[in-house]
């Protein structure tokens, strides 16, 4: 019931916004128009430079990736420290 009360009122003020008499500011509505587009294309090319430059990243973190992968699988680093870092079995209250 709320959305439909909503979409009414929003409706309502706007058509009585739009009956007014506002030729005198409408100067004022035209410069925040203008803020307004210009700081939502700001945003959108915000957006795709993020997204551009984590794109470009993507390749070298791929390397890095293969790179340890590599290291791993020769040896250079002990498995035994990444995979199980302590010898020792430990006893609990299970057993």
């Amino acid at each position: 019931m709320g959305i439909v009360l909503g979409a009414n009122i929003g409706t309502t003020v706007s058509s009585q916004i739009l009956a007014l008499d506002i030729s005198k500011y409408s100067p004022i509505f035209l410069v925040i128009g203008f803020m307004m587009l210009f700081l939502a294309n700001a945003h959108v090319l915000f957006n795709v430079i993020g997204v551009l430059l984590f794109v470009w990243t993507i390749p070298i973190f791929e390397k890095l990736f293969n790179y340890l992968k590599e290291i791993i699988k020769k040896g250079l680093i002990i498995n035994r420290l990444i995979i199980n870092p302590s010898p020792v079995k430990k006893k609990n209250f299970f057993n």
